[in-house]
C-alpha cells in the first residue's frame, strides 16, 4: 500500500492591518509601563480662552480656571486557542493573532465603551457613545461628504484650529476617497486632519470627532504553561494571549454627526 505523504504547510499568518486606529493614533513613549496602573492628566486642549489686545494698551489678562483632571483606567483583551496536548504548541501563533486584532479591539472599546461599562472600576473612561457626552452637530446632511465637512468644521472651531481626529465607519471611506489624502497608513482631509476608519467602528450613519487619540499598548503576554493551561479531564490545553491598552483623548472635545445616507 502506498504511504500517504502529508506536507506540513503554514497558512497565511495573522497580521495587523495597514490602517485603523492604532496606526493613526499618537504612540507616546513614557519610558515605562506604569501607565497600566491608571492615567491622570490635565487636558491641554480644553477651554482655551484668549483676548485680542494691543501692546499700546495696559491690559491684564485673567487666568482661566483650571479644568478638571481627566482619568483613564486601562483595559485589556485576550485571544484563546484550545488544542489537544498531542498537538505542538505554538505561542507565536497566538502572539500574531493578538497583534493582528489589537486595533480592532481598541477601536471597539473607544467607540462603545463595552468593557468600561461592564467594569465598575473604569467609570471615568471616555467613549464615543456615552449618553450625552458628544456635542451633536446640528443640521441635515445627505451624504458622508457633507457630514464629514460639517463635523470637521465644528470640531476645528471647538479646538481653536488645532488638529482633530475624525472617526468614521470603514464604509464611509469609499464615498470620501477622492476627498482624502493617503500618506502611508494614514488618511488626511485637505486641512490635515486625521480620518480614522477602523473595523472596530460599527457600520452606520454616525461619525465622531475628537482631539488626537493616544494609544498605549503593553507587550503581548502568552500563557502556554502546561500546569496552568491543561484541563486534565479532557486532555485539552487552552493557550491564552493577552494585552492591555489605553486609548485616551481629552474628553472635553467630542462631536457627533449623523448623515441620512452615505452617497
Amino acid at each position: 500500500m502506498a504511504q500517504r505523504l502529508q506536507a506540513k504547510h503554514m497558512g497565511v499568518p495573522a497580521a495587523p492591518g495597514v490602517h485603523g486606529l492604532v496606526v493613526s493614533a499618537v504612540k507616546p513613549n513614557d519610558g515605562d509601563d506604569r501607565w497600566v496602573q491608571g492615567l491622570v492628566w490635565l487636558p491641554e486642549r480644553c477651554d482655551i480662552t484668549y483676548d485680542v489686545w494691543s501692546l499700546c494698551v495696559d491690559h491684564t489678562k485673567e487666568l482661566q480656571d483650571i479644568p478638571d483632571l481627566a482619568r483613564y483606567t486601562p483595559v485589556g483583551f485576550n485571544v484563546a486557542e484550545k488544542c489537544g496536548t498531542h498537538t505542538p504548541r505554538d505561542a507565536e501563533r497566538i502572539r500574531r493573532q493578538v497583534d493582528a486584532i489589537t486595533s480592532h479591539a481598541v477601536a471597539v472599546e473607544l467607540w462603545s465603551g463595552a468593557e468600561t461599562q461592564a467594569d465598575a472600576g473604569t467609570p471615568d473612561n471616555p467613549f464615543f457613545t456615552a449618553a450625552g457626552a458628544a456635542t451633536v452637530v446640528a443640521g441635515v446632511y445627505a451624504t458622508a461628504v457633507e457630514g464629514l465637512a460639517a463635523l470637521e468644521g465644528a470640531a476645528m472651531r471647538d479646538a481653536r484650529g488645532q488638529q482633530v481626529f475624525l472617526h468614521v465607519p470603514v464604509e464611509w471611506v469609499m464615498y470620501l476617497a477622492d476627498r482624502l489624502d493617503r500618506v502611508g497608513g494614514l488618511l488626511y482631509t485637505k486641512l490635515g486632519n486625521v480620518v480614522v476608519a477602523d473595523s472596530g467602528y460599527p457600520a452606520g450613519l454616525v461619525a465622531y470627532a475628537t482631539g488626537p487619540v493616544q494609544v498605549r499598548l503593553t507587550a503581548i503576554e502568552v500563557n502556554d504553561n502546561l500546569a496552568q493551561t491543561v484541563d486534565r479531564t479532557t486532555n485539552e490545553q487552552t493557550i491564552i494571549g493577552e494585552r492591555m491598552f489605553a486609548a485616551t483623548y481629552d474628553p472635553c472635545s467630542l462631536h457627533e454627526v449623523t448623515v441620512t445616507a452615505l452617497g
